[in-house]
């Protein structure tokens, strides 16, 4: 392979930020795994494949609607749309072959429910990335609630929602909202320049302004994560899930010794941060220890062994794609905007 042919894989792999590829995977297969307790090996391999290309075609439109503004930003030069790597053309249809795969994809694998549902969380991401940014709260929850739908399309995938399923899908919706709070605030103060109406932006704070109480950006994320708390725990508060062999369930001793102090340290280094690179270590950090909860609350159900394959598949997928890309998103000393 040529160094210019690599150089464009690269790139293509930069605009469809496959980084993220597992994590959408794990959305439909935690959606999935919701409904019937249980996945076939060729449905997982399914969601796989499925999530590559939808994840990528997504992020590659967001990518193309944004060439204007990251040509603004000196620490985007390098983005491949922005550099001259890929041609806007040459995007554009990659964008439109990766979906035309997906889709056909999922007809071939599931059922036409599950057509409807995908489609349907593809098309609001779609709109977040065309208009979502100009309008206030679209901004920081109309791409959550994209991922929120697409547990569904997993759940219809194989069966049929469940309530875990539907608890599932909004605490998915509240923990991204959160981590769409956070890259509002990192980049609030490009948000004002380039006409981006999030509520960081709208509400004037910026990188001169350290988060406390008194900024009403904070008091925003605090409401957004207690509210992800809150849905973590009402599975315990109703009993959805049966005692173990301990007299309770699994869930319980995880949410509470592990969940709950893991998401007091990420509120806890939200306070005076000001800079970039610290709201970057914060967003990774966030990633882990949330990302990890949508697995860990189907451990009574699923068990222990599929639970630990979920989290390593999240994980390794992860570092995987980071080392695809050239320039991967949410390294600790590398900065972009999503």
């Amino acid at each position: 392979m040529s160094s210019n042919v690599l150089k464009k894989f690269r790139g293509l792999m930069d605009v469809g930020r496959v980084q993220g590829v597992s994590l959408t995977a794990l959305v439909s297969l935690l959606g999935a795994y919701s409904s019937t307790g249980g996945i076939r090996f060729i449905d997982w391999l399914a969601f796989i494949f499925i999530a590559f290309f939808a994840h990528s075609s997504g992020a590659a439109v967001n990518e193309y609607m944004d060439i204007e503004l990251d040509s603004m930003v000196p620490e985007l030069s390098k983005k491949p749309l922005v550099s001259g790597v890929l041609s806007p053309k040459g995007v554009l249809a990659y964008i439109v072959t990766a979906f035309a795969i997906s889709l056909v994809s999922v007809i071939i694998f599931f059922n036409w429910t599950a057509l409807l549902i995908f489609v349907l969380s593809y098309a609001i991401i779609i709109g977040y990335n065309v208009f979502g940014k100009k309008i206030p709260a679209f901004n920081e929850f109309l791409f959550p609630l994209g991922y929120a739908v697409y547990l569904f399309f997993g759940a219809y995938a194989i069966g049929a929602p469940t309530a875990l399923s539907f608890i599932m899908s909004a605490s998915l919706f509240f923990a991204t909202s959160f981590g769409q709070w956070l890259n509002s605030v990192k980049d609030a103060d490009f948000d004002k320049r380039a006409g981006i109406k999030s509520f960081a932006s709208l509400w004037k704070s910026g990188s001169d302004d350290p988060l406390t109480l008194r900024n009403p950006s904070l008091v925003l994320g605090l409401c957004i994560k207690a509210l992800f708390l809150t849905l973590l725990s009402i599975p315990l508060l109703v009993g959805m899930f049966p005692p173990a062999r301990f007299g309770f369930p699994i869930y319980l001793f995880i949410f509470v010794f592990i969940c709950l102090p893991s998401q007091a340290l990420i509120i806890k280094k939200l306070f005076g941060i000001r800079k970039r690179e610290e709201f970057v270590k914060v967003m990774v950090l966030d990633t882990a220890l949330s990302g990890i909860m949508g697995p860990i609350i189907l451990i009574d159900v699923i068990g222990a062994d599929n639970v630990l394959l979920l989290v390593l598949f999240l994980l390794v997928g992860y570092a995987i794609g980071s080392f695809v890309q050239s320039g991967a998103e949410f390294k600790f000393k590398r900065v972009s905007r999503h």
